[in-house]
């Protein structure tokens, strides 16, 4: 028979399915033996010293145990027992904090158990005197536990709670309610949390016990007018309630009572149910009587029931109000990071109790702003934060009015608040993207209303009824408009339950059409004022809408892939789209042609004057015939390759005429030019030639709208430039490699500063002389390129001039001054604002200038985007890889340099980092797109191939000559053109066309035997260019593997840096020999044979014998030799892997190794057992007895 003692200890476990097992097999064992009371009362004894435990899991096991057995064996005193628990656990004011806890837990959890058996309830069904005596003895030490520690309040609160459920009304009056009488007689302020909940949770469940209580109360300790919500109330019990803040990471259970009693008989829930019966009568009704009309009896009285469910409700919802308007007073406005934390967590259960139907009170203007506060800073209350707003969500994904009210709170009401911009948008997007399609159609309705009418008079009034643009409400207008302008960016990126249709976005675009069209006036002029309030619509609200018009008015053509144009239905949508584009052109000019009186700074754009409206016109008559063209090719069914590709350019082009025509009518000075070549360009050239046109003039027409400082119409050229890779030549690459090389001061004479002037020039321009116009328009740019130039040398030389003149009369203004004036307070205002008019306006000098070099910058981005696009079209450009190949390294290296040079003459942060990340994008460019591409040219021509050997040989010295970041380009390029070349296989079979292809081996070897030849021994010699071919085409290292062995022992060994290259070198080759037998036919054991009787003849005897020659070996030296030594193991293995015991011993002459190696094991210049160790395992290598025994120990 088993020992049930044995139990006792499974009691203890931390898995609660073996104290499951435990209590059951103890139990089990008792029922079996219930005739041993020794053994019975031995457990019970067990089980009381059991709960007073100090582990956690072991108190469980107890209680749990002690429970059930005292409602198996019901036949003890229950008064014994629980003067026996107190016995046990009795405390002492001398005990530490540790055994006072656990004594007082050892109380309580025995009183949990006695109360959760059955015992307990048989005993409490008959009130007696016993009865009374057990529930006031348990009664009275919970409240003596309550009083006496902070941190075991709210678990003896929930055990009193359990004594009062359990017990009758008789026993409540006769043992409980004499217990609470001195609690009950204090103060309202002197109440504590747990006796407050305590009423108001028998207020809710009992009112007989509830009014006992009342009974036994005093006037002055009862809150008034029996309303525990009233405001005077709340504010005596909120000081109190401040104590419950102990309860991380939970909400205490006073408050769960205390909004469980908040929110009992809610109307809301009311009203709902009884919605839902009006629904079903009505349907019933409607089934039965369609016909029959309601009396006006009964109508009367279903007005009556609303108005009084209407006016329960207001009741109700002022109550909720005035309840939480107190609470964020008394937790919110003491700033105390406990009281903050409770705050947070009544407002997480409240709303998840109410589905998030009060979430607009709750959102409050002093809650939100302490919510934002306490976000963005980093302590521990932060992580707890972001629980809150997962529960904002969570709530919100069952109740739509709520997510939209939270929504509207976050940004509409209170977005000045301090809530971090990135967790606002990750709220809102996630509030966004979860809408049902109800919720979706009422938040654009919400969009719509508040935001998208663009009207003057509309923006002024705007949920704040005010009549004037005062510099609060200007703020309030800049942060709704940046807040929309990222709703639409929200929505653009894909919401699918939000409405997009045509409709939409011309709506949009007009709202962000309109909000471009403003500006500040005098721009220049303010810089040199002082403290000029700013206006209601910024310039950066002005230029977020001018991305965002340009990004939107891109969904409408659709441009995404080739396979999409076989489609004829596509195609028509395509076309569609894009007379939506020629609406928006008009509507915007209507919009904005209204009447609008400017005031505070702001100005409309000036209107477009009648030549540019000729150059629009001419430009939308030239997509009017060209659609005509096109509808006519798509009436065919099936549309060839190059016609799809010519509707491609065709529409490409187009999107680019409306494009420049909406950005005229707000810049039409700078966009007038553009529109008219862009026009003429494909009324002339494109349009007559179609796909074998010459590129030129549009890639100069791009290349004039990139250079503008204003990014929006950069995705769109890059896509034109996309459509026309196919058939681009090499000329316009070579001129993207000249703009990128170009000097930045060259580039900003030539195209930055270029741009400006011509806003200047007028646009005069006949079809007859074009040719003429040409001619003179370059004069002109040229003229004034050197003005420019003579300028800004003049500017540069005599800024220190003009700064020095201008110092020296103040000087001399104040010398001649008496010092009677001198001393006045006026005139030394009047120097003072002089002076910092001075250096004002030299500032702003350094910071125009600092601007147009960021635009060159800029510039040269835009210009290694267009590369990125030209190389990303691998399968389209595969003819100008050579060309590429040979021209782009020598350009970035060019480049690279001039931003090296241009980094030293630079001390701002901005331009520094933009110039290193424009360095960080060359390179890329090079090795991750170029040197990366996985289709070549096939069939290369014959000079082709010789280029590209001397590219190779090109690229090898300059790799040997550098050290610089450029020395990994080159190595990559030296890789990708063997790629190339060995994979351009001849159409006869030989066994050099099948391992190297158009490779010419001879050529190529001699190339690295002059370059090992000329560099061993040098300081500085990087051999990566060796061990990376090697990698990939060890082949080519075996054959060169004669000439590295002869160049290996004149190393020196004081160049420890090419010495451990070469020992990789040589032990790449050797791993490699396994994939060559595998995979190569032409790799022979006589070349293996050949090469490994070199080394081990030649190379190995004169390095290690150099190694022990050496006088001055250092721990670092040493580990070179170590280094080797694994080299020759290595070697050694596969050498007899491939030719056995016998014939390696005669190939690596054997013996007079194992002398050199015996030799090295009994020197004394090599410390430690290492090298020992791989000298013997070398030597062993070639032993075959030795090999056989090693493998019979292993099995």
């Amino acid at each position: 028979m088993t020992d049930y003692k044995l139990y006792f200890f499974d009691l203890v476990s931390y898995y609660p399915e073996i104290r499951k097992n435990a209590t059951i097999n103890l139990i089990n064992y008792h029922l079996e033996n219930s005739n041993k009371q020794d053994e019975l009362n031995y457990t019970l004894n067990r089980l009381i010293k059991g709960i007073g435990s100090s582990r956690e899991a072991a108190r469980l096991g107890f209680s749990l145990a002690l429970s059930e057995f005292l409602s198996v064996f019901q036949n003890f005193s229950l008064k014994n027992i629980i003067e026996q628990i107190q016995k046990e656990n009795k405390d002492n004011p001398k005990m530490k904090k540790k055994l006072l806890r656990d004594a007082l837990l050892g109380r309580i959890f025995g009183y949990l158990s006695i109360l959760r058996s059955k015992i307990f309830q048989n005993e409490i069904e008959k009130p007696s005197q016993n009865s009374k005596e057990i529930v006031q003895l348990m009664t009275q030490d919970l409240i003596k536990i309550m009083r006496k520690t902070y941190f075991l309040r709210e678990i003896s609160y929930e055990a009193l709670i359990d004594i009062i459920n359990r017990t009758s009304e008789e026993l409540f009056i006769d043992s409980i309610a004499p217990s609470l009488k001195s609690e009950l007689n204090q103060k309202l302020s002197e109440y504590s949390p747990e006796l407050i909940a305590l009423i108001l949770f028998l207020q809710s469940t009992n009112e007989k016990k509830h009014n006992f209580l009342l009974e036994m109360m005093s006037r002055e300790s009862f809150w008034i007018d029996n309303n525990f919500f009233s405001k005077t109330n709340l504010k005596e019990v909120y000081n109190t309630l401040k104590s419950t803040t102990y309860s991380h990471p939970r909400l205490n259970v006073v408050w769960q009572n205390i909004l469980n009693h908040l929110l009992e008989n809610s109307p809301l829930n009311i009203n709902q149910n009884q919605n839902q019966n009006q629904n079903q009568n009505q349907e019933q009704n409607q089934n039965q009587n369609q016909n029959q009309i309601e009396d006006s009896s009964t109508k009367k009285q279903s007005q009556r029931k609303r108005q009084k469910q209407n006016k329960m409700i207001s009741k109700f919802e002022s109550k909720i109000r005035n309840f939480w308007n107190n609470l964020i007073d008394e937790l919110l406005k003491p700033n105390d990071k406990e009281l903050i934390y409770l705050c947070f967590e009544v407002s997480k259960n409240f709303l998840l109790k109410t589905n998030g139907n009060f979430i607009d009170i709750v959102c409050s203007k002093t809650f939100l702003e302490y919510f934002g506060n306490y976000l963005m800073k980093r302590t521990a209350l932060q992580a707890h934060l972001k629980t809150v707003i997962q529960v904002f969500e969570n709530v919100c994904e069952v109740n739509q009015e709520a997510r939209l009210k939270l929504v509207n709170l976050l940004y509409t009401g209170y977005h000045r608040y301090s809530f971090d911009s990135r967790t606002k948008t990750n709220v809102v997007s996630s509030l966004i993207s979860n809408f049902d399609s109800e919720g979706a159609k009422k938040y654009w309705d919400f969009l719509e209303q508040m935001f998208l009418n663009p009207e003057p008079e509309v923006i002024k009034q705007i949920g704040f009824q005010k009549n004037d643009f005062e510099k609060e409400f200007s703020e309030e207008i800049q942060h709704l408009r940046s807040w929309v302008i990222g709703q639409l960016g929200i929505i653009v990126n894909g919401y699918n339950k939000v409405p997009k249709d045509e409709d939409w976005l011309l709506k949009s675009l007009k709202f962000l059409a309109f909000h471009s069209a403003f500006e500040p006036k005098n721009q220049k002029k303010s810089k040199l004022e002082f403290e000029l309030p700013k206006p209601p619509l910024s310039n950066f609200i002005r230029n977020e809408c001018s991305k965002k018009l340009f990004q939107l008015s891109r969904k409408f053509p659709f441009l995404s892939s080739q396979n999409q144009l076989k489609n004829k239905g596509f195609i028509e949508k395509l076309l569609l789209g894009e007379s939506r584009l020629y609406q928006l052109v008009i509507s915007i000019e209507n919009m904005i042609a209204m009447t609008f009186e400017p005031k505070n700074n702001l100005s409309l754009i000036t209107p477009i004057t009648e030549e540019n409206l000729q150059i629009r016109k001419e430009a939308f008559e030239t997509i009017e015939e060209i659609r005509k063209v096109v509808s006519e090719k798509i009436k065919n069914k099936d549309l060839q390759i190059q016609e799809r590709n010519y509707i491609s350019q065709v529409v490409s082009i187009e999107i680019l005429l409306l494009q420049v025509a909406i950005h005229q009518i707000f810049d039409q000075n700078r966009t007038s030019s553009s529109l008219l070549e862009i026009t003429h360009f494909f009324r002339n050239d494109f349009f007559n030639k179609e796909a074998d046109s010459d590129l030129t003039a549009l890639f100069d027409i791009l290349i004039r709208l990139i250079s503008k400082p204003r990014n929006f119409l950069r995705e769109i050229v890059d896509e034109v430039f996309k459509r026309f890779c196919g058939i681009i030549n090499e000329n316009v690459v070579q001129k993207i490699l000249d703009l990128m090389k170009m000097d930045f001061s060259e580039t900003i004479t030539t195209y930055i500063n270029s741009n400006d002037n011509e806003d200047d020039e007028d646009d005069e321009d006949d079809e007859d002389d074009e040719n003429d116009e040409n001619d003179e328009n370059d004069e002109n740019e040229n003229e004034n390129e050197n003005e420019n130039e003579n300028d800004n040398e003049d500017e540069n030389e005599n800024e220190d001039d003009e700064k020095d003149e201008k110092l020296k009369e103040i000087e001399y203004e104040i010398q001649n001054t008496p010092q009677t004036i001198i001393d006045q307070d006026e005139f030394m205002l009047k120097m003072d604002e002089n002076l910092a008019l001075m250096f004002k306006e030299q500032k702003i000098r350094k910071q125009e200038s600092k601007m147009i070099f960021m635009n060159a910058i800029h510039f040269k981005f835009k210009l290694l985007n267009f590369l990125d696009i030209f190389i990303s079209q691998n399968q389209l450009i595969q003819q100008h890889i050579p060309f590429l190949i040979e021209n782009l390294f020598n350009y970035i290296s060019e480049t690279f340099n001039l931003i090296t040079q241009e980094l030293k003459k630079r001390h701002t942060n901005p331009e520094i980092r933009e110039l290193k990340l424009l360095k960080t994008k060359l390179l890329n460019l090079y090795s991750l797109k170029l040197c990366k591409i996985k289709q070549y040219p096939q069939d290369l021509q014959p000079e082709t191939i010789m280029k590209l050997h001397q590219t190779l040989e090109k690229l090898l010295n300059f790799a040997l000559k550098n050290r610089t970041p450029l020395f990994g380009l080159a190595n990559l390029g030296i890789l990708l053109i063997f790629r190339i070349l060995i994979g351009n296989k001849k159409e006869e079979k030989n066994t050099q066309n099948e391992l190297f292809g158009s490779l010419d081996e001879e050529k190529v070897n001699k190339i690295y035997i002059r370059i090992v030849q000329n560099r061993i021994n040098k300081k500085f010699v990087d051999m990566k260019l060796f061990l990376m071919l090697f990698e990939r085409y060890p082949q080519f290292g075996w054959n060169l593997f004669p000439h590295l062995c002869k160049k290996f022992p004149e190393i020196k060994i004081t160049n420890e840096y090419l010495l451990s290259q070469f020992i990789q070198i040589f032990s790449v080759l050797f791993k490699r020999v396994n994939i060559l037998f595998a995979n190569n036919e032409h790799f022979s054991l006589s070349l293996l044979e050949q090469n490994s009787r070199l080394l081990f003849t030649q190379t190995i005897p004169k390095i290690i014998d150099s190694f022990l020659k050496d006088e001055k070996i250092h721990k670092q030296r040493q580990l070179y030799f170590k280094k080797f030594l694994n080299l020759v193991l290595f070697a050694s293995k596969v050498i007899v892997q491939k030719f056995g015991f016998q014939k390696a011993q005669e190939i690596t002459q054997f013996l007079e190794l194992e002398k050199l190696l015996n030799e090295a094991q009994s020197s004394n210049k090599f410390q430690g057992q290492s090298i020992m160790t791989l000298s013997k395992t070398i030597i062993s290598s070639f032993q075959e007895k030795k090999i056989k025994q090693k493998r019979k120990k292993n099995n």
